[in-house]
């Protein structure tokens, strides 16, 4: 729980502490990794909160909470995340908007 915590003050400069080797390290996970001897992606999941988020709720910011609630939100509606909103729309909607443009498409060449 201490390496995971102490990780995650890593994330950035403002919440790294004053010593100087942990302001160097802020925010670069492979140096992170480096120093507290794990995976550089599980440094990168601890400061995302995908893991370890009961172990450093403690030390999250006003906004890191926020986020999370929307998070825990979007989930339970089935609301799409940042990730899904990314990658454009569901396939759902693309086989919808081509078959609505399919429909459009015949009824203007049977008009002609």
């Amino acid at each position: 729980a201490h390496k995971a915590c102490k990780i995650f003050q890593l994330r950035s400069k403002s919440t790294a502490g004053d010593d100087p080797l942990d302001q160097a390290a802020a925010g670069r996970s492979t140096v992170v990794a480096e120093m507290m001897h794990v995976p550089t992606k599980a440094v990168r999941d601890i400061w995302s909160r995908s893991v370890g988020a009961e172990m450093t709720h403690s030390l999250w910011t006003e906004h890191e909470k926020l986020l999370d609630s929307c998070d825990k939100f979007r989930t339970a509606t089935g609301i799409a995340t940042s990730e899904n909103r990314r990658s454009g729309p569901s396939k759902a909607v693309r086989t919808a908007a081509t078959l609505q443009q399919s429909a459009w498409g015949r009824s203007e060449t049977s008009d002609a």
